[in-house]
C-alpha cells in the first residue's frame, strides 16, 4: 500500500518471493451495467493521489472515489521484479461475476476502451477475464464472449497478456461452445487464438473439502 507521503510501502520478504513468478494480477475489478470497468473496493484499491488523477479524467471507472484511502492499486503498478521481467495485468470478475460478464459482453467497446484505458494509466501489460456465472452460457453468450476477447486483442496489441478462466465441468465447458445437442461453434478455440486459457482447477479439489472428497464440480469422484 501507500504510506501517508504516498510512497510505497515496502515488504521486503514478499518482494523476494515475487521473483519467483512471472505474472501478477490485480484482482478483482468489476463491470457496471454500462460496460465501464471499475474499482469496486476504493477504501483498498484507491489514493487520494488517484482520486485526483485518473479518477478525475475516469470517473466511471471510480464510482465511490470518496471512499478511497489505502492506494494498494497503484502500488502493484509499482512493483518490479529484480530476478526476472513481472507482467502484472489487472483480473475482472470473480465468484459470483454473472452480472459483470452480461455487461461485459452487452458492452464490449466500453468495456475494450475502459479496460485499455486502466491499463494504459498504470501501465499495466494485460488483462484476465475471470468470469465465473452461477449458469450455464445462454445461446450467443459463447460466440460474444470469443468476440469480446478478439476486440481485446486488436484494441491491446499483440504483446499484450491476455487470459481467461474456464470451470474444469464439462457442462459449462460444452455450453461456451454449444447452444443445443445439434448446432456448436468453436468459440473456446476461437479465444485461445487470442489469449491463455486457464483451467480452475481447484473447483474439483482444494484445502477447505474434508478428507479425500472432491469438489461440486467433480463428478469424478462420490
Amino acid at each position: 500500500s501507500l504510506g501517508p507521503s504516498g510512497d510505497t510501502q515496502k515488504n521486503q520478504e514478499l518482494l523476494d518471493q515475487l521473483d519467483m513468478i512471472n505474472v501478477l494480477a490485480y484482482a478483482f475489478l468489476q463491470v457496471d451495467g454500462s460496460g465501464h470497468v471499475y474499482f469496486n473496493h476504493p477504501a483498498v484499491d484507491l489514493s487520494q493521489r488517484d482520486v485526483k488523477g485518473f479518477c478525475q479524467q475516469h470517473s466511471d471507472s471510480c464510482p465511490y472515489a470518496a471512499r478511497a484511502l489505502e492506494g494498494n492499486f497503484t502500488a502493484f503498478a509499482r512493483i518490479q521484479n529484480t530476478a526476472r521481467p513481472l507482467t502484472k495485468i489487472i483480473s475482472i470478475g470473480g465468484a459470483g461475476s454473472q452480472s459483470t460478464f452480461e455487461n461485459a459482453i452487452a458492452h464490449p467497446k466500453m468495456f475494450v476502451q475502459s479496460a485499455s484505458a486502466i491499463i494504459a494509466a498504470y501501465h499495466l501489460d494485460g488483462i484476465d477475464l475471470d468470469f465465473e456465472p452461477s449458469a450455464f452460457f445462454g445461446p450467443g453468450e459463447g460466440e460474444r464472449y470469443a468476440q469480446l476477447v478478439l476486440a481485446l486483442r486488436k484494441k491491446l496489441g499483440a504483446r499484450a497478456y491476455i487470459s481467461i478462466e474456464v470451470p474444469g465441468d464439462w457442462e459449462t465447458l460444452r455450453s461456451m461452445d454449444c447452444r443445443s445437442s445439434t448446432s456448436c461453434h468453436n468459440n473456446l478455440t476461437q479465444i485461445a487464438d487470442d489469449a491463455y486459457v486457464s483451467l480452475m482447477g481447484y473447483e474439483f479439489h482444494d484445502p477447505y473439502y474434508p478428507g479425500g472428497v472432491t469438489g461440486n464440480n467433480s463428478n469424478l469422484y462420490s
